[in-house]
Order: C-alpha cells, then structure tokens, then sequence
C-alpha cells in the first residue's frame, strides 16, 4: 500500500518526538549516574591514596622499629662482652688473693722459724753456739761448716722473706689495678644498662604505634575494598539502566510507529488512488510531473528508490552529495563519539543515519542541525563531571580532531567512514535510528549488538 505523504510525515515527527521526549528524562538520569559514577570513582581514588600513604607510614614504622631492634641487639652484645670481661677480673682477683694468702703464709711461716732460731740463739748466747757447734763437730773443717751453714741458713730465709713481701706488694699492685678495671667496668655496665631501658622503651612505644599504624591500613584498605565495591555496584547499575533505557526506547519507537502505521493505513482505506496525485511517494523517480517530498527536483525519489533496492546489512550506494570541511568533520566526530570503539560498518551505518535524515524531509536538511537537533545526539550535550576536562563529550573531541587524526587509529576509521557515507555509500537502508539493545524490531538492520530500526519511509 502507498501512504499519503502527509501521513508519513506526521509518522515521522511523532517517532522523532516520541522518541525525544522519552529520552530526554533517561538521558538526565544517565548523566546523573555517570557523574555519580564519577563521584564514587574519585572516592575511590582518594581511598586508594589513603592506603598508599597509610602503608607508607606502616612501612616507616615497622624500619624504625627494626632499626631499634638492631641497636638493641648490638647494645645486648656489649653487655654480654663487659660482663665477659667483669667475671674474668673476678676470677683474676680471686686468684691473686689466693696467691697473696700464700704468699703471707709462706711469709708467717718462715718469719715464726726464724723468731724461733734467733729466740733459741738470744737465750743461749752467741758464745754458747758457737761453742755447741765447736763440740758438735768432728774436727775443724766440719766445725766451719757448720757455722757457715748456720750463717747462710739465716741469710735464705732473710732473703726468702723478702721475696714473699716483693711477691705482696706485686700482688697487692696487680689487685689494685684490677679493681680499678672492675669499678670501670661496672660503671660502663651501668651506663650500657640505663641505655637498654631507654631502647626498650623506644622499642615499646615504636611498637605500639607500628600497631596503630598496621589499625589504620587495615581501616584505609576496608575503605577502600568498600569503595571498589560501590564503584562495582554501580557500574552493575549504570549498565543495567542503560539495557533499560535502550529497551525502552525501542519499544517506544515500535509503539508510535504501529500507531502511526495504524492511523496511515485507515486514510489510505478511505482515499482513491487517483486522489493521491503528484503527492505519492513512488517506487521509480520516472513519471511526468514528478516531485520530491518537499516540493524540489526529484533526486529524493531516485534516492528513496535505490535505497529500497539496497539490501540492509550490507554495502550499497546511492547518490554522493556535496559536502564542506566543517560537513566532514562534525560528521567524523560524532561518529566517533557514538561508535568509536565499534568495527567500521557500525561506524559506517552510524554515518548512513546522519545521511539518512538529512535527505529526509522529515529531519533538518543539514549535516549540522541534524547532529545538533535537540535531543538526538547525546554527545552534542553531555558532560560529565571530571571528565573531557569538563566539556560536552563532541566538543572536547572536535577540539582534538586533527591530533586525533594523527595519532588514533579509530578516529582515522571514523573519517573513512564518513567519506564514504558523503560520497554516496550506504549499510542500512532507510533506517534513522540506532540503539545497543538485543531487541530486533520489525525492518531493523543487526549489526553485532548495535540496531538500526525506525524505517518510516515505506516503499511497496
């Protein structure tokens, strides 16, 4: 069946406003999210600097402590050698005493023989031994032996005698010095001990805040494992609403357009063929009297035609035409705006629906107020907190675009295909719209997860 062009026209404008108003209150709520998003995700990053900062100090503290350990420890090997070497003085004292005790009884003994030997001498008399000696003797010889042995005898002990008090006071001496080392030795003892319980009570306190800081990582890390999972959460929730909003939209766009439909087919019950006139839209741009939808020469019917021959889905060519730089650029970033990260013939189709609605009479006739039209492109208004230096999403690019040309390889595909789109190529039919989704309305064009649906423009 042929509709009246007024019909498909009033087809159009309600899918296009339905369309855009349905959206309108999603896209806020989007925005809304993503800068929500954004919010949790600068949480995020501030929790993860505070368990950078707070594993630092960890860090610091536990050294600090180590280091403490270790001069404990050196400080432990001091004392263990002065103590070494106390003990040893001891037993060197201890056996200098010893060896004084019988040095002075050496000493008692000999000085007690020779009190008794001169005691013996002073009662009888040096005559009288001289004369027990005489007696005593055999002869002569012995006799002067005798008296020299008595004579030599006292000098021995005399002599002994003396050694042993040089032997006292060495000993004495050798007490006295250890002594000395002792009371040196115990007073770096004492010294090495106070530093001890000052190490140890740096330890403890060094200790103690290790602890306090290993309680504030673990504070800093729950922070953030709840800030991971906020982020989670609502990245589960950002794409769950957005599934929701897509499939909304869609079965928005399905309802006006069967109510449209509906409403066409009833009119067209109602009129003659031969009331229709120069108004139908043809399936051929042959015929006199000829004209385009809004009244001009009748390539939008050559151009209608062939995309009725086109098969959707794959490549086919229409009329190419005229373009400016700004028409090709503005067209290259909005089709890296809505499809930068897709394959070339999502990108390709994207293009193909810019086109699309500007040789429509239903849409704007220019590249710009298409992309610009009010609550059709999401890119042309969005603006994310924190990022795009908080720019709309299409300006911050086109900005870039010639950077952009030189360096990314998929702004570099997205100029392909929006050549291609201006010099006449095509993928998608008469279609004018597309959304991520995996609804497949009726006459929508499936590319991976991406549709084109929304073909007002009927031709039997």
């Amino acid at each position: 069946m042929i509709y009246s062009n007024w019909k498909t026209r009033t087809l159009a404008m309600l899918l296009a406003v339905g369309l855009a108003v349905s959206s309108a209150p999603l896209v806020r709520i989007q925005v809304h999210a993503e800068n929500s998003l954004e919010d949790l995700k600068q949480e995020k990053k501030k929790a993860q600097d505070k368990v950078n900062d707070a594993r630092s100090q960890a860090n610091q503290a536990a050294e600090s402590k180590q280091g403490l350990e270790g001069q404990l420890s050196s400080l432990a090997e001091k004392m263990h050698s002065t103590q070494q070497t106390i003990d040893d003085n001891n037993q060197k004292i201890s056996n200098l005493q010893e060896e004084l005790g019988q040095a002075q009884a050496q000493k008692s003994e000999r000085l007690a023989a020779m009190k008794l030997r001169i005691r013996y001498m002073y009662e009888l008399g040096d005559t009288n031994e001289l004369i027990s000696i005489l007696f005593s003797s055999e002869n002569f010889a012995d006799f002067l032996a005798k008296f020299n042995y008595t004579a030599q005898l006292t000098k021995y002990e005399q002599r002994m005698i003396g050694e042993l008090e040089n032997l006292q006071r060495e000993i004495d001496a050798k007490s006295a010095d250890l002594s000395g080392q002792q009371d040196a030795l115990q007073e770096n003892q004492t010294r090495l001990s106070g530093q001890r319980d000052e190490l140890n009570g740096l330890l403890a306190n060094a200790s103690d805040d290790l602890k306090a800081k290993y309680a504030d990582l673990s504070g800093a890390q729950k922070e953030l494992e709840d800030a991971n999972k906020a982020v989670s959460d609502m990245q589960e929730a950002l794409l769950a609403e957005q599934k929701r909003n897509e499939a909304r939209k869609l079965a928005e766009a399905e309802r006006i357009a069967r109510q449209a439909e509906a409403d066409a087919a009833k009119e067209g019950q109602k009129q003659e063929k031969g009331q229709t006139g120069g108004k139908k839209d043809t399936d051929s741009g042959s015929g006199s009297g000829g004209t385009s939808d809004q009244g001009g020469s009748s390539g939008k019917t050559d151009w209608k035609t062939t995309h009725a021959q086109g098969q959707a889905g794959t490549e086919y060519w229409v009329k190419a035409m005229g373009y400016s730089q700004q028409d090709l650029d503005e067209l290259t970033n909005i089709i890296f705006c809505e499809a930068g990260g897709e394959g070339y013939q999502v990108q390709l189709g994207v293009g193909s629906v810019v086109l699309n609605r500007v040789r429509s009479s239903y849409f704007p006739n220019s590249i710009h107020s298409v992309i610009f039209a009010s609550g059709q492109f999401e890119p042309t208004w969005i603006r994310m907190k924190g990022r795009w230096n908080d720019q709309v999403m299409f300006q911050y690019f086109y900005d870039r675009r010639d950077l952009l040309l030189r360096t990314s390889r998929a702004y570099q595909t997205c100029r392909q295909a929006a050549l291609d789109v201006l010099n006449g190529k095509r993928n998608t039919n008469l279609c004018f719209f597309w959304a991520v989704s995996n609804s497949k309305p009726a006459g929508s064009v499936i590319m991976g997860k991406t549709v084109f649906f929304g073909r007002i423009v009927q031709n039997s």
